[in-house]
């Protein structure tokens, strides 16, 4: 119900299920609270999911990487 950066890139993965992998990605990439997200493991995660789906291999294992730090 509170807006906040953790529900922001909650909805972005929903909506990655929903309308595609590109679009929440994108979502994500916009957030305007992107930067409290960067010490977050499930932000790379998400990003690894939606980049891996998206055939980018060499980004998904870079953001799995982030996220496993």
């Amino acid at each position: 119900m509170q807006p906040s950066p953790v529900v922001s890139l909650n909805r972005a993965v929903a909506v990655a299920v929903a309308a595609g992998p590109r679009r929440g990605l994108e979502m994500i990439n916009a957030m305007p609270q992107i930067n409290e997200l960067q010490n977050y493991h499930l932000l790379y995660a998400a990003r690894a999911d939606l980049v891996r789906r998206l055939r980018l291999r060499a980004e998904a294992a870079a953001n799995y990487r982030r996220a496993l730090e």
